[in-house]
């Protein structure tokens, strides 16, 4: 089931595009995934609103600098005045096609993409009389050799005291090669591993909310990108601990957490060590010290009664956190609330 993404807005002044959603759209739709082909239908789409005076906004926030290659292409086909563009990026670009433009860059783009912010707020939580099942949860339904890696290593070390996911995007999509190949690299932990569904099978669904997601005090954050990426940028994975009322550790790109602390938020470094881990840019070192982390912190706390005693003793500094990411939400520009 394939539920279509709404990726126009407009207001009287503007024409808002999210180019990563509709990108999705015409890959779903029309089967096409070639970026110049993607770049025709985007520009037949132009063409056929009515944009009299109003600013065109192509946001490509959502989807790291993989975007910049499609904002290219839409550009050398459409015939409107530079000065009548917007571009509206996550992080920094030296392309110098894109440079030309009114260019504007929102570090906190996907706070709420896919608008999981505003699900979980719908739900009206007792956040404090949640009650917590484990140390950790670690979620990864998108499979990749890297994160089954990372997630085998997790509970190799704490088994008991963790919850995880795995391969459970597109789940009954798979073939039996593809899913015996997956269960080899899990062994001898099950594949897919799931928490709340054996499978999702609609790709934004993983982002639906889910109590059972919550019952965990530190959510270890699997990002977009590696450690070993040359740059970072947060995708709504890392915003999710914050809105889940959780403590969170990351796998990501060196230097992230000093990004997450830039925006204001706690990132519990007197738990964690000061996450020492994110500052190595070789993989090996980062997990070996992601994982020493991880240890420690169930050394020190090594019962659900401790972890329960600790939730409540910071609990001002989680709450403040989901304040403060309320305020990054809502602060953001009109096309980024959803």
């Amino acid at each position: 089931m394939y539920r279509q993404l709404n990726y126009l807005i407009e207001t009287e002044s503007e024409v808002a595009i999210n180019l990563m959603y509709l990108s999705f759209n015409i890959t779903q739709e029309h089967h096409i995934t070639d970026i110049k082909q993607k770049a025709i239908v985007i520009k037949n789409i132009i063409d056929n609103i009515n944009l009299g005076y109003k600013t065109l906004i192509l946001n490509g926030a959502h989807e790291h600098r993989g975007i910049e290659p499609l904002m290219v292409a839409i550009l050398n086909l459409i015939a409107i005045p530079n000065d009548k563009i917007k571009l509206v990026l996550s992080i920094p670009t030296d392309n110098l096609i894109l440079t030309k433009y009114n260019l504007q860059i929102i570090p906190s783009a996907s706070a709420n993409m896919f608008n999981f912010y505003g699900k979980i707020k719908e739900q009206n939580i007792l956040w404090k009389d949640i009650p917590l099942l484990s140390h950790f949860i670690v979620l990864a339904n998108n499979t990749t050799i890297e994160r089954a890696e990372i997630i085998k290593s997790i509970l190799d070390i704490e088994k008991s005291k963790v919850r995880a996911s795995f391969g459970a995007t597109f789940r009954n999509s798979l073939s039996d090669s593809q899913l015996e190949y997956w269960k080899k690299i899990m062994h001898p932990y099950p594949m897919p591993l799931t928490i709340d569904k054996e499978y999702f099978s609609d790709y934004h669904d993983i982002n639906s909310p889910s109590y059972t997601l919550y019952q965990s005090l530190v959510n270890v954050v699997l990002e977009s990108l590696l450690p070993t990426n040359p740059y970072t940028d947060l995708s709504e994975k890392s915003y999710k601990p914050f809105a889940w009322r959780q403590m969170p550790l990351w796998f990501a790109p060196a230097g992230q957490v000093d990004v997450v602390r830039k925006l204001g938020f706690d990132t519990f470094d007197d738990f964690f060590n000061g996450h020492k881990y994110n500052l190595e840019t070789n993989i090996q070192l980062y997990k070996l010290k992601l994982l020493q982390t991880i240890k420690n912190f169930a050394q020190k706390y090594p019962s659900l009664d401790d972890i329960k005693i600790l939730r409540n003793s910071i609990w001002n500094r989680i709450d403040d956190n989901e304040k403060h990411l309320a305020k990054i939400i809502e602060n953001n520009p009109y096309y980024l609330q959803a």
